[in-house]
């Protein structure tokens, strides 16, 4: 004889189906936590032109959820972003010497000004502290949507 618990079938279904609503909800815990670093973000930006930039992207690698927050976009809007990024971490013998960059500045050729642009730093001022802020956020609202299971 087989002893059979009621609801047995529901709990392992419930279970089957966890990680891929975990998932989903992770992922729009991320995005709903980023939003006011979005907004800050948006409003440092030095040009109006540069607010479209900012985005947020979640992403799912490997089974690996992750989030990121900044400034990118098409490629339509590829020369926009290269100027926001050259205004943040400045040109030429101006460089942000705390940035690593790809390509070392080529010497010998005449420019109109050797200096460069200065490097501001925006960017750095308006990301600050949102990666714990974001973390703590998204881990509270992961811990109600369990508690309310």
């Amino acid at each position: 004889m087989r002893a059979t618990v009621e609801g047995a079938d529901r709990i392992t279904a419930m279970f089957e189906k966890m990680p891929k609503e975990m998932a989903a909800e992770t992922k729009k815990a991320m995005r709903s936590a980023s939003r006011p670093h979005l907004a800050r973000m948006r409003s440092a930006a030095p040009y109006t032109q540069w607010k479209g930039l900012s985005k947020v992207s979640v992403r799912t690698k490997k089974g690996i959820i992750s989030c990121v927050v900044g400034f990118f976009g098409p490629k339509a809007v590829h020369w926009e972003w290269m100027k926001a990024y050259w205004y943040n971490y400045g040109t030429l013998a101006r460089r942000d010497p705390s940035h690593t960059f790809d390509h070392a500045i080529r010497t010998g050729r005449k420019r109109r000004n050797n200096l460069g642009q200065p490097a501001r730093n925006w960017f750095d001022a308006a990301s600050a502290g949102a990666d714990d802020d974001i973390a703590d956020k998204t881990i509270a609202h992961l811990e109600q949507y369990i508690d309310n299971l």
